[in-house]
């Protein structure tokens, strides 16, 4: 199954779930999940597409999510996603097949996650692999894996790295597809991430989330938690974070960005849409 976040930032969605419905398999259950309200609109999205739908009164991100796992006890590999995530064409069968075939050795799997463009840790690498580092230091700060909170903070906090990100002032980045096309025909790559991973797309078992004992459901919000929760089993139980380096997908921003990339989002279209391919 896949469970798509979703509910606050309607603007997006036509693009982002164009290529969920382009490139997930046929007989994958999406779930949309709202958490703290119910939209009409994401509800005809899902009746429309044959979907699944579960929304709660109660804002408590983790709490929807736990209640859509649930409620499909068949789904051994559950994909989850934001709804601020632009999955490429080889996301849902890379990860898979990382998750199942190409695991690496000598590891228990904690869960499997893509590169993401606008990520703490794997913005990095995506420099890295496109030898775009020095370039990325010639208007930002040093370029360090980060969880974008103590330190290192442009990937999450300036707008303007985000769009470097998408391919301003950066023409390596401006074509999201091209660069998934890329990363895919490359030889089979892995990297195993040892800080916290922003866990907008990723891929974990059934198994993983009951040993886990579910995501954690307090009286907050929750924003947050389902990820703190979720790397601290993997790092305080020997469960890998293991990032699909032959994978990318677009992440349009971190919280701190949205207002500028929202924007840039709305005047560059072309850079978001399903393309066909």
């Amino acid at each position: 199954m896949c469970i798509v976040l979703a509910g606050y930032k309607s603007d997006l969605w036509d693009d982002v779930f164009d290529r969920i419905k382009a490139y997930a398999y046929e007989s994958m259950d999406i779930c949309v999940c709202s958490s703290g309200k119910k939209d009409e609109r994401l509800l005809e999205i899902c009746k429309q597409n044959g979907w699944s739908y579960v929304a709660t009164k109660k804002n408590q991100i983790s709490d929807v999510q736990n209640i859509a796992i649930d409620l499909h006890k068949a789904a051994r590999y559950i994909f989850k996603l934001d709804e601020d995530i632009f999955v490429t064409k080889y996301f849902f069968e890379n990860l898979k097949r990382r998750m199942t075939i190409s695991k690496p050795p000598y590891y228990e799997l904690g869960f499997v996650c893509p590169l993401i463009n606008v990520n703490g840790y794997s913005y990095v690498r995506v420099l890295e692999k496109l030898n775009l580092i020095g370039h990325w230091e010639k208007y930002f700060n040093e370029c360090m894996h980060t969880d974008g909170i103590h330190h290192h903070m442009d990937i999450w906090k300036n707008g303007n790295a985000a769009k470097f990100m998408w391919g301003e002032d950066c023409p390596g980045l401006n074509d999201l597809d091209a660069v998934a096309e890329k990363f895919n025909s490359e030889a089979d790559s892995y990297s195993l991430c040892n800080t916290r991973f922003s866990i907008g797309a990723i891929l974990f078992t059934r198994k993983a989330w009951e040993e886990m004992g579910h995501f954690p459901v307090d009286n907050s919000i929750g924003l947050g938690a389902d990820e703190e929760a979720i790397c601290h089993w993997c790092m305080f139980s020997a469960r890998a974070i293991v990032v699909d380096e032959n994978t990318i997908v677009g992440h349009l921003s971190y919280g701190p960005q949205n207002a500028v990339m929202l924007e840039y989002y709305k005047n560059n279209r072309h850079k978001f849409r399903y393309s066909g391919n």
